[in-house]
Order: C-alpha cells, then sequence, then structure tokens
C-alpha cells in the first residue's frame, strides 16, 4: 500500500465502506499489510537575497517588553512599553526605540526618528503587515491608509527629492 492511512480510507468510504478508520487499522494489520506513512516533500529552501546597498530594504518589527526587562527605573514600574526595531539588512545597523503605545501614531513618530538615525536613504520599507502598519489585510471595507502608511508615502517622496537633488 503506497498511500497513507486516512487517504486510503477515504477512498474506500467514497465506494461505500462504513466502518471506521480504526476498524480498518485493525485489519490491515491481521493481514500485514502495514499501511506506510508517504513522505514528506522534500523542503527546498528559497535562496535569500542579499542587499548591495544600504538602505536599499529596512525591516520594521514591534515586541512588547516584559516587566522584568525593565530596571532601574522606579516611575517605569507597572506600565507597558513596546520596543521598535529597524534593522537595515544590508549593514545590519539597528534602530530601536520604546513607546508605551502599540499604535499606528507611534510607528509614524518611529519612522521619522529612524530616518533620522539612518545615515543613508531608505528604498524599501518591509513589516509584517501587522494592523499597525496597514488595513490592507483586515476584514474592514475602509480602504483609508494607516498613519504610519501616510507617513511612510511622505518620506518616500522626501527620499526621492533627496537622491534626485545629489
Amino acid at each position: 500500500m503506497h498511500t497513507g492511512l486516512v487517504v486510503f480510507w477515504v477512498k474506500l468510504r467514497q465506494k461505500g465502506y462504513t466502518r471506521s478508520i480504526t476498524s480498518l487499522w485493525r485489519v490491515l494489520k491481521r493481514l500485514n499489510l502495514d499501511p506506510v506513512k508517504p513522505p514528506n516533500p522534500q523542503y527546498i529552501p528559497k535562496p535569500y537575497e542579499m542587499m548591495l546597498y544600504p538602505g536599499q530594504r529596512v525591516q520594521i518589527d514591534i515586541k512588547f517588553v516584559p516587566d522584568v526587562c525593565i530596571v532601574g527605573d522606579a516611575k517605569a514600574k507597572g506600565k507597558k512599553f513596546y520596543q521598535y526595531t529597524a534593522i537595515n539588512e544590508y549593514s545590519r545597523f539597528r534602530y530601536l526605540e520604546a513607546f508605551e503605545e502599540h499604535s499606528s501614531y507611534s510607528y509614524a513618530i518611529f519612522l521619522e526618528h529612524m530616518l533620522k538615525a539612518f545615515k543613508f536613504p531608505v528604498e524599501c520599507v518591509q513589516t509584517d503587515n501587522g494592523m499597525e502598519f496597514t488595513k490592507r489585510l483586515g476584514n474592514s471595507e475602509n480602504t483609508t491608509h494607516t498613519q504610519f502608511e501616510a507617513r511612510l508615502k511622505l518620506c518616500i517622496l522626501w527620499t526621492v527629492g533627496y537622491l534626485s537633488a545629489q
């Protein structure tokens, strides 16, 4: 038998077999017809695209900061913090900032600060398409841009102007 037990059982059910899958398994065992699990398809990794210069692609993400990581500042105890991180894929230059809220507005501010910290123009920003970045993947019919997307468009226009002026 070159197919999995479940697939074999489903095919038998389509032809009128009425017993359970465990019953089928017991019968096959009794007849020494052990079902063979089909091999998993071999994983073929995609080649990683190497960046050629700084600013070609910057990855941005957010992480919740656990309470145990907040030390030293008595005013910070009991508050929630989110670490916003941007990493340039070419140079691995990293910029991070902590905010008390997890919102598109905070990310728009972070984007401006990040572009000032990076000493090179940024061509591409890659995110995980979370709701703080875009509403495109949400179930809402509202197609307005988030504050992050609006600020990103302005920054891209600024970057294009910056590149053409040089």
